[in-house]
């Protein structure tokens, strides 16, 4: 039956992911970046087998900063706006790591991974921000000033 199914650590959602595209959306740059850069270079050193040093660090850096310039766009906003962005950076994300370890010599850059993991894994992202916006929404309104 494993040869049937495939391997599940495949389909585990990336909640670092989420928390850098989170802050991107709504923290201003000059946070965001530097703490997305710093989330995966712990990852990174947590984890050092699976990647080379500093790939997470660079990558989360780089949605970072590409969220922060699409989520300053006016007519993009709301939870409609994270979850569209989530999907697109969940994609992205996992795209270049693919193209990463191609680089490594790793042949997984191929249209059935792409379909049967990355997508379905990259809209399980997605869903999940639909939970992770809305409570990081409502505990921001529980610390804002009373106007």
């Amino acid at each position: 039956m494993p040869g049937v199914l495939p391997n599940l650590n495949q389909f585990i959602p990336d909640l670092m992911l989420l928390v850098v595209v989170t802050w991107a959306l709504n923290l201003r740059w000059q946070w965001s970046i530097p703490l997305a850069f710093f989330s995966g270079l712990t990852l990174n050193l947590l984890n050092p087998s699976t990647k080379l040093v500093g790939v997470d660090a660079l990558l989360y850096t780089f949605i970072a900063l590409l969220v922060g310039l699409i989520a300053r766009q006016p007519e993009n906003t709301g939870l409609a706006r994270a979850i569209l962005i989530t999907l697109g950076a969940a994609l992205l994300y996992r795209i270049l790591l693919l193209l990463v370890q191609q680089f490594m010599g790793y042949n997984n850059l191929q249209l059935n991974l792409l379909i049967q993991v990355i997508l379905p894994v990259a809209i399980v992202d997605a869903a999940l921000m639909l939970i992770v916006f809305v409570v990081v929404r409502f505990l921001s309104r529980i610390g804002a000033p009373i106007e």
